[in-house]
């Protein structure tokens, strides 16, 4: 997760002299790579993956957050035999957070080499649980979002639980009513980071997410109460009418009937995630995928959703895109369009006696953890946008001229970037303020923090050819943690064909549309169940570039079902077919679903993978958060009060167990194994397990 420096990171109110310094040597250390981008060329076709999971107690299925000495073993003494083996573990936001990636990008050179995302997946947990988990009775799950995260007695480290006899001392960085700070990984950084983005926007962390409602819901967030502990504590009204997120004093939340209140970052910085990052041949090559890639990302969120649960509640959303949006918003009042702000602390605006800004400061319409926002361009196209970037985006003014006179005139780069230095450093470390020769620290701290559906990265040092220097690469984002090594090689595996289509230069097919329309798909791609009852815009023929009369293509609104199998766009049904032809993994005249009819294990696993993500697709599997959901409201007992009680979550991660070790046993997990995979599938990864 982003930046972690070595250093004393500032509290915010001793960031904001340095602010605009280190923005500066921020874009003086991104025009240092870019200036001579022209020289980075002709680099391999290289990927990786990333997995996070959260640690839990194995007997009670509860958080537990005392066991930092494992990831610094294995970053120490184990680190070593983690290369040896071709891991590697990173610490993320929450303390109960591990994050494992291969130690090397995989590189394909026949078709068993597509088989390693999913035998390095395994290899992960298994390393991590020989050498720790299994000793100390612990369980790494693979759940995007702890279902009673933040609810009374979630942590097994029962002295975190509770409010403490000594409230002055608790919380101090969160300010949370829910979650204790221990819940956040020790690295300054992090509570650092929680602390400063509350200061910045001058009022508490506030989202209210809408409860599946059900006979006995109740009417509020019962789990809500006032309380006098901190200088942004807010006092909780309860009304029919007015049911906006904040008063304009800022100081008083409305609680909106049916709906559950989260208010501190680690809700959403603490869900887990799969992302996949690829490197292209080269800057052109990188911004061609960029663009391409922005209307998968709503697609393949919703069919990959797998978090219906937040603070023992059964929400109405699916995913946890916007919960992470929301927790991490560091928009002033006035930034985010509300018109109040309170000038007693934070950010030095100026304002009059009530609290309305009166100086020069943008509005800006989302937070810097959101869906893509303009897109780059390339030398397929004219260079004139506007008919695609037709939505109202902000821009640092100073950094686009900056960047378009030393790019030659680049705008479209020059905005994507500029937009991107709308964001003040939230995080600065007190040594390296002054540091801009030696790293590309300042301006990952602005890229890095912008935690958009795609990031564009460029490399740190200018290299060619096969040079082990990383060089431009496309990060896909949104896609949810599943609940198997093998659901998550398959999401890897379709992205795998995707990027190899964009890339491969015999493709040239033109993906552009409205970005309107990648912000309406992907706004809609949270909800329940939309994967089956929304429709997407999508493009309605792909085309060459040089079949097409303007930029913009002509979309149609389609189910995920067509996305995926319509003959003339369909995702499996031309893309991935195309690919797997090109590959020689089936003939010319074959489609995906004939991967199944050859006597080749390696094959048959692709067909595996490709129907895992075809039957959720056409509505024949469930996601895995419908699944979830199905689980927690037909459990013996469920009080139809759209809550997961301790007992419910014990039952549904043992549940998640032995799906995830595709062993089945009593009557009861067959079923809820079977009802997530299917007979045919469910069958195929009982007898073949890698």
């Amino acid at each position: 997760m982003g930046l972690l420096a070595v250093g004393t990171p500032l509290q915010w109110e001793d960031n904001i002299p340095y602010l605009e310094k280190v923005k500066q040597n921020g874009v003086t250390q991104l025009l240092k790579i870019m200036t001579r981008s022209n020289e980075v060329k002709g680099k391999p076709f290289l990927w990786g993956d990333e997995l996070e999971y959260v640690l839990i107690d194995n007997k009670t299925n509860k958080i537990t957050v005392n066991n930092d000495d494992i990831l610094i073993k294995l970053n120490t003494d184990l680190e070593a035999e983690c290369k040896q083996k071709d891991l590697v573990y990173h610490p993320e936001y929450g303390s109960y957070m591990i994050e494992a990636t291969p130690y090397f990008p995989y590189a394909h050179s026949d078709a068993e080499s597509y088989l390693k995302p999913e035998i390095n997946m395994i290899l992960r947990k298994k390393f991590i649980n020989e050498k720790f988990i299994n000793k100390r009775d612990l369980y790494l799950l693979q759940m995007t979002n702890y279902p009673r995260l933040g609810c009374k007695n979630f942590l097994s480290d029962s002295e975190f639980n509770g409010e403490g006899s000594d409230p002055q001392n608790k919380n101090v960085f969160s300010q949370s009513l829910f979650l204790p700070d221990e819940i956040t990984n020790k690295h300054p950084r992090f509570p650092t980071l929680t602390g400063n983005i509350r200061k910045r926007r001058n009022r508490k962390v506030d989202l209210q997410i809408p409860m599946f409602i059900d006979e006995n819901t109740p009417k509020f967030d019962d789990s809500v109460y006032n309380r006098d502990w901190f200088d942004m504590d807010v006092k909780f009204l309860t009304s029919e009418k007015g049911v906006s997120s904040a008063d304009t004093d800022l100081k008083s939340y409305r609680l909106r009937p049916n709906h559950i209140y989260i208010d501190a970052m680690g809700f959403g910085m603490g869900a887990c995630c799969l992302q996949t990052t690829y490197q292209a041949p080269d800057l052109e090559s990188a911004r061609y995928l960029y663009d391409s890639l922005m209307n998968f990302t709503s697609v393949l969120l919703s069919v990959s959703a797998n978090s219906p649960f937040w603070k023992g509640f059964v929400s109405d959303w699916d995913c946890r895109w916007e919960v992470i949006s929301s927790m991490v918003d560091c928009r002033t009042g006035f930034e985010a369009n509300t018109d109040a702000h309170d000038n007693s602390y934070g950010y030095n605006l100026a304002a009059d006696d009530t609290g309305l800004v009166t100086g020069d400061l943008q509005k800006i319409k989302k937070s810097r953890y959101s869906k893509v926002d303009v897109y780059l361009g390339c030398d397929k196209i004219p260079k004139d946008l506007s008919q695609v970037n037709d939505v109202e985006v902000s821009y640092n003014e100073a950094v686009f001229e900056r960047v378009k006179n030393e790019l030659n005139g680049d705008e479209n780069l020059a905005k994507h970037f500029a937009h991107l230095f709308i964001r003040d450093p939230i995080v600065i470390f007190e040594e390296n303020v002054d540091e801009v020769d030696e790293n590309m620290d300042h301006f990952e701290n602005i890229n890095s923090t912008n935690w958009q559906s795609l990031r564009f990265k460029i490399p740190h040092k200018i290299s060619n050819g096969d040079a082990p220097e990383p060089g431009f690469r496309v990060e896909f984002r949104p896609l949810e943690i599943q609940l198997t090594d093998f659901a998550n090689a398959a999401f890897s595996f379709l992205l795998n064909m995707i990027v190899q289509f964009i890339l491969s230069p015999e493709t040239n097919i033109n993906f552009y549309i409205e970005m309107s329309k990648v912000w309406s798909n992907f706004d809609q791609s949270i909800g329940r169940n939309s994967i089956l009852k929304d429709k997407y815009h999508w493009i309605q023929k792909f085309e060459t570039f040089d079949g097409c009369e303007q930029v913009v293509n002509k979309t149609v609104q389609m189910s995920i079902d067509q996305i995926m199998h319509n003959k003339d766009s369909g995702i499996l049904t031309t893309i991935v077919t195309s690919q797997l032809i090109r590959l020689g993994f089936i003939t010319e005249n074959e489609t995906w679903e004939d991967l199944k009819k050859y006597n080749d294990d390696t094959k048959q696993r692709f067909y595996f993978y490709l129907k895992l993500i075809s039957d959720r697709s056409s509505g024949s599997l469930p996601t895995e958060a419908a699944w979830q959901r199905e689980y927690v409201l037909s459990h013996h007992s469920y009080s139809k009060d759209s809550k997961v009680t301790e007992e419910i979550n014990t039952d549904l991660i043992n549940c998640t167990k032995k799906v995830y070790n595709y062993s089945p046993v009593t009557a009861e997990e067959k079923e809820w194994y079977f009802k997530l995979f299917g007979n045919e599938l469910g069958e195929y990864l009982i007898q073949n397990r890698l």
